[in-house]
């Protein structure tokens, strides 16, 4: 018996919908933006940390950045319904709220220092209401990005450090590594950020085509069975 037209096509879209559901998509990241931080030749730099994303679904709750070597006065700047808070060894935003795949921007002002070409690393742990996404991980120049990139700045200049301030720089790491900053009492989780829109368009455009030529398919055998009956 020949397959009913109508069941080739609703059979071939479910499969093709459930393998476009499934496609895995690109990690998110915490990223210090290059295009808007900046970073002058007296030291004085600013650094906007961008994201577009929460945990797994969840909003974003918490940013705390690990202040590293090469970096002092660390001023986090306001946001509205968020407060700010330096230690010794952190910095962070508390107490508000970024809904999930709503883009946010936190900016910091700083001192940095360091060799022209310096990459300076800053360890952030994204917080959420049950989970975490700790974006610690260093890598060397040699190696391909970690799954859990830590966001950095590269120096356009060689800036001389303050007195007294260190001037050692976590681009030395020779291997991927993790930083001193501990997640907080929630799981951090390790399959990464999942919002990046490049897998859903992919899988969208892969539906787009199969219903086309399911719907063909469907009008040829319509046609077929018309000139034969």
């Amino acid at each position: 018996m020949r397959p009913r037209p109508v069941h080739l096509v609703t059979t071939s879209l479910a499969v093709l919908v459930g393998a476009a559901l499934t496609l895995p998509a690109a990690s998110a990241h915490v990223d210090a933006d290059p295009n808007q931080s900046s970073v002058q030749p007296n030291g004085e730099a600013s650094v906007q940390f961008v994201f577009d994303h929460g945990c797994s679904g969840e909003p974003t709750t918490s940013l705390r950045v690990q202040i590293p070597d090469g970096v002092t006065d660390v001023v986090p700047q306001p946001v509205a319904g968020w407060q700010t808070a330096v230690t010794s060894t952190e910095f962070s935003w508390t107490g508000g709220a970024v809904p999930d795949t709503e883009r946010a921007v936190f900016t910091a002002a700083m001192r940095v220092s360091g060799a022209a070409g310096t990459t300076i690393w800053f360890p952030t742990v994204q917080g959420c209401p049950t989970l975490e996404e700790a974006w610690i991980e260093i890598a060397s120049p040699e190696q391909a990005e970690p799954a859990k990139p830590a966001p950095s700045i590269v120096l356009p200049v060689a800036i001389e450090a303050p007195a007294g301030a260190s001037t050692s720089s976590s681009a030395a790491a020779p291997s991927t590594t993790r930083t001193t900053l501990v997640p907080g009492e929630a799981a951090v989780t390790e399959e990464g950020s999942p919002r990046d829109n490049t897998g859903l368009v992919v899988g969208l455009v892969a539906v787009g085509a199969v219903v086309v030529g399911a719907v063909m398919l469907f009008l040829r055998y319509k046609g077929h069975g018309n000139t034969t009956s």
